[in-house]
């Protein structure tokens, strides 16, 4: 149940396991841990225990090197790239280069904080840092004063300040400088990132429910915050060669006599094409998994031909069964629940 915000506070006591760091500080704590020497994974601890990291992330299995100090007001972790400061009162992070350079702290007011079910982290925001990423976004590249939500959504009638539209990946890269950081919330909630629309001092991000568990990943440069990135999400296969030809797609191409036709135009006027999409209407009721026969009597025939003809065919499968009790993948889903 949903109350008041309760920011992580002071650390009481620490344990450092291997590579991890963890803190007590009362209600909330916090995990800490090396990854590699350029990136570190940050928990906040819920008396709800909700901490427990989706499957999709790869870590490195092999335990990074790292010196840890106990000092004063602060306790410090430190690879040969990065340095994480953790402020005892309160528990507050703050990320530095090698040299120095702090790359990203916590904002001082607000840190980390759970409502008893949404999770949030403040950032401070340094002036003439840039934000890119986040997935499928309209608007300007640079999201900096931009609020945006991550939950895939079929917006159909989207224009510039549409938000949530189709993709959603919660990440960005950061840039200031000439040098750059990512962070990576693992959470797949609904969840929401504002970077400096609320206050021009700070930026955050958070879930409605679920960990509050992100990485950070310093580069310097772009290139190896995306190497480090993609260390951990996994990397796509290289694409076969036809995928990467041009295609041809609109909503939508039936029956499969206008299919035909696209195709034959496509080679009589000598435009290279390698694939054809076909949208919805191709659906038997716009149930996927499905052909409408009436206008596609013989799909398996039309694929061949086609094939010949150097045309790949891509149909659209949509992320949701329609609710149809005559569907067969309705009903399998329905006895499931």
């Amino acid at each position: 149940m949903r109350g008041a915000w309760k920011s992580i506070g002071k650390v009481k006591r620490y344990d450092l396991y291997g590579s991890t760091l963890l803190l007590d500080c009362g209600e909330l704590g916090a995990e800490l841990k090396v990854v590699n020497s350029n990136v570190f994974r940050v928990r906040l601890i819920t008396p709800d225990k909700t901490h427990s990291s989706p499957w999709v992330v790869r870590e490195c299995e092999v335990a990074p090197s790292l010196v840890f100090k106990d000092e004063d007001d602060h306790l410090t972790v430190s690879t040969e790239n990065l340095s994480l400061k953790v402020r005892r009162d309160p528990c507050r992070l703050e990320f530095y280069a090698r040299d120095g350079w702090l790359i990203n702290r916590d904002d001082l007011g607000k840190g980390m904080g759970w409502d008893g079910e949404q999770v949030r982290c403040w950032k401070a925001m340094p002036e003439g840092e840039h934000y890119f990423g986040f997935g499928e976004k309209a608007g300007p590249l640079n999201k900096r004063d931009q609020a945006l939500t991550m939950w895939n959504t079929d917006n159909v009638y989207h224009y510039t300040p549409t938000d949530p539209l189709y993709g959603s990946i919660p990440f960005f890269m950061a840039l200031r400088g000439g040098r750059s950081y990512g962070i990576f919330l693992n959470n797949t909630h609904r969840s929401s990132f504002d970077m400096g629309k609320e206050s021009s001092s700070y930026y955050s991000f958070g879930a409605e429910r679920g960990p509050l568990e992100y990485y950070l990943i310093y580069g310097p440069e772009p290139k190896k915050v995306l190497f480090h990135y993609t260390e951990l999400t996994g990397r796509p296969f290289l694409p076969p060669l036809w995928s990467l030809g041009y295609h041809q797609c609109r909503w939508s191409y039936y029956p499969e006599s206008r299919v035909r036709e696209v195709a034959s135009e496509f080679r009589k006027r000598r435009i290279p094409c390698d694939a054809i999409w076909l949208d919805i209407d191709h659906m038997d009721g716009y149930r996927i998994f499905t052909w409408n026969k009436e206008r596609f009597p013989n799909p398996k025939k039309m694929i061949e031909e086609l094939g010949e003809n150097g045309f790949k065919m891509v149909g659209i499968v949509d992320p949701g069964g329609k609710v149809d009790e005559e569907y067969h993948i309705y009903n399998d889903e329905l006895s499931r629940a």
